[in-house]
């Protein structure tokens, strides 16, 4: 199944938008080389996966990180990318991470999740034998909030034969054991509905949010157990991000219509996620790439080109995304 992916070359944006506030950093890379998927959990501790930019849809098997904020050393985390491809990176210290992968095939082979717990020498797959294996199975996330606490979505899978649904999993160990989030507890699929990799948002330790390629934003308040789902209108081409600075105001953002001529919308919630209004003033100041700044109230932070397709910026906003500021 062909997925979205969202690039966010942030290092590359933020050095062109001021050099007096931003410093580049080698990401150890191939200078044609750029980042798709970054997790750092403080100014130190960063992991990223990269990409080939001659070749962006290329199956990539290398990743960086850096435990000083500025020097980064890189390696693989697939001896090859003859089979695999990343969904996603989720961090836990300077040493632990994880990977979400999906067999970029299609035929059905087991999806797999990475683990280091040495600075990405060495990675085990910690599904187990009933995770993501049917002909559906595609894992879009892994995330860990803490040493022990972990959570995996993929796409609606029969595997159990209980019927087509989301492929939700959490664990308490580390990823030793896993256990299913039972169909009863999520919203049932759409028809051809799916998640999206990476594109996800947590707050705190219960708050979480996933995206679908039907333009829905599925929500949970403790910690992946159970869910309810938004329909966004006007966003038919699907949910592209999200950005939460707590556990009630968000952005969402996608396209009118999955045609290359779509136009982009960006929505704003004030109450977790159950309603969503239109952001229409600004857009030319806001870029695609959106996160929430840690340790303050309201801040966000966006890079990339913006909701009008005019330029390049990066902007902040201190006000819940109400004004931005280039």
């Amino acid at each position: 199944m062909k997925k979205l992916l969202l690039t966010a070359t942030l290092l590359g944006s933020f050095v062109a938008a001021d050099a007096q506030y931003w410093n580049p950093y080698f990401a150890n890379l191939d200078t044609t080389w750029g980042i798709r998927y970054m997790d750092a959990i403080d100014t130190s501790v960063v992991w990223a996966i990269g990409y080939d930019g001659t070749v962006p849809a290329r199956t990539s098997n290398k990743f960086t990180r850096s435990i000083d904020g500025v020097n980064f050393v890189s390696g693989t985390f697939y001896a090859d990318t003859n089979s695999f491809s990343p969904s996603n990176i989720s961090v836990v210290d300077a040493n632990t991470a994880y990977i979400a992968t999906y067999f970029k095939a299609g035929t059905g082979t087991p999806g797999q999740i990475l683990k280091t717990t040495d600075g990405g020498v060495n990675w085990n797959n910690v599904a187990t034998a009933n995770m993501y294996n049917s002909a559906a199975n595609f894992p879009n996330i892994v995330h860990f909030w803490d040493a022990n606490n972990g959570w995996t979505q993929g796409d609606p899978n029969n595997t159990f034969g209980s019927g087509n649904e989301f492929e939700i999993w959490k664990t308490s160990d580390a990823g030793v054991n896993w256990t299913r989030v039972p169909g009863a507890n999520i919203p049932a699929p759409l028809t051809g509905e799916y998640g999206t990799v990476d594109v996800y948002e947590t707050y705190g330790s219960k708050f979480l949010w996933y995206g679908t390629n039907k333009g829905r934003v599925f929500r949970s308040a403790d910690t992946g157990t159970t869910y309810l789902a938004t329909q966004l209108t006007g966003m038919a081409g699907g949910v592209v991000g999200l950005a939460f600075c707590d556990s009630l105001n968000g952005l969402v953002w996608g396209t009118s219509s999955t045609a290359t001529t779509a136009t982009w919308v960006l929505r704003k919630t004030t109450d977790g996620g159950a309603t969503f209004t239109n952001v229409t003033t600004g857009l030319a100041d806001i870029g695609r790439a959106i996160s929430a700044v840690p340790g303050t109230v309201g801040m966000y932070l966006s890079t990339s080109v913006n909701f009008t397709g005019s330029q390049y910026v990066t902007s902040y906003s201190t006000d819940f995304g109400l004004t931005w500021n280039i």
